[in-house]
């Protein structure tokens, strides 16, 4: 006995009639006759007396309320499963690497959540190289990154969120140089320092382009928490590259000097990630508020 017969007996019982209860259930009426006949069969009783109308005998009227209740306790059950999916769907997760937290972590998140409170939105840290995994796997829906314009790649598209430079970072210690005005043999003299990278071995290579270009071969040197390492060791002569908005917001102008890289080295983004295909609603949804979003702060920055 499964409950869509227990429906057939209830609508049939409430109707009385098997041509009004057919057409209730969208079936044909053979078809309805057939199923009671197997749920009387599965019974072993007769549920309903047709020898002047449609009525229920005695073990219907027994089964009619509990199968309106089996009916009703199915629907519940069906319900909490419907709003448990609903609000696995109504889920956003989002991939950021921890250094935004402390620069251009995206208001427009904030916004999102302010205008659909109805929809969950999952914030989880990562570095540069989960950035694009998570997307990628399908682990999250998006993601937030700084990337060098130069690495954008055609696996992903993208939001540009805000732009920003990469800079040099070194001890106050040193004289400031000046990319541009400066002599080479003063820039090389900065860039000839042992140079420590932050957590960014996948992108190397280009940020570090520009260096290689006064000094050639260049070693580099991995630490966990770079300024950490300066600050606590005065006699440290050494550099690294960071984003120059992040370095602003901590403070870090106090100690060092920030000297933003070049345009064609150094042009920073600050992006939302997301697969190009298949996007579902809610992710649409997600992007146009976004797209609203930054134009709208645009225009009002301008």
């Amino acid at each position: 006995m499964d409950i869509r017969k227990l429906e057939y007996f209830v609508t049939l019982a409430q109707h009385r009639n098997f041509t009004s209860a057919a057409n209730a259930l969208f079936i044909t009426q053979p078809t309805l006759s057939q199923q009671i006949r197997i749920l009387e069969k599965e019974l072993g009783v007769k549920l309903f007396d047709r020898t002047n109308g449609i009525s229920l005998t005695e073990a219907g009227e027994i089964l009619f309320p509990e199968a309106v209740s089996l009916i009703a306790q199915d629907q519940r059950c069906m319900d909490v499963i419907n709003r448990y999916i609903n609000k696995r769907n109504q889920t956003i997760n989002i991939a950021t690497m921890g250094a935004l937290e402390y620069s251009v972590f995206p208001l427009f998140i904030s916004d999102f959540k302010n205008r659909f409170p109805e929809i969950n939105v999952n914030v989880y840290a990562t570095d540069f190289d989960g950035a694009y995994e998570f997307v990628k796997e399908e682990k999250c829906d998006f993601s937030i990154s700084s990337i060098p314009k130069a690495l954008i790649t055609d696996d992903l598209d993208y939001l540009t969120i805000s732009t920003d430079r990469i800079c040099l970072i070194y001890p106050k210690k040193f004289p400031k140089i000046d990319l541009v005005a400066d002599s080479e043999e003063s820039i090389k003299k900065i860039l000839s320092m042992k140079c420590y990278s932050y957590n960014f071995r996948t992108i190397k290579d280009r940020r570090f382009e520009f260096i290689q270009k006064y000094i050639g071969d260049l070693e580099i040197n991995y630490y966990e928490n770079f300024t950490e390492y300066l600050l606590s060791n005065s006699e440290a002569a050494a550099y690294t590259t960071f984003p120059y908005i992040y370095c602003q917001n901590l403070g870090l102008e106090k100690w060092f000097h920030l000297v933003p890289l070049p345009k064609e080295y150094g042009e920073l983004l600050y992006v939302l990630l997301f697969k190009k295909d298949g996007l579902s609603s809610l992710q649409k949804k997600f992007i146009a508020h976004t797209t609203e979003y930054l134009s709208d702060s645009k225009q009002n920055h301008d």
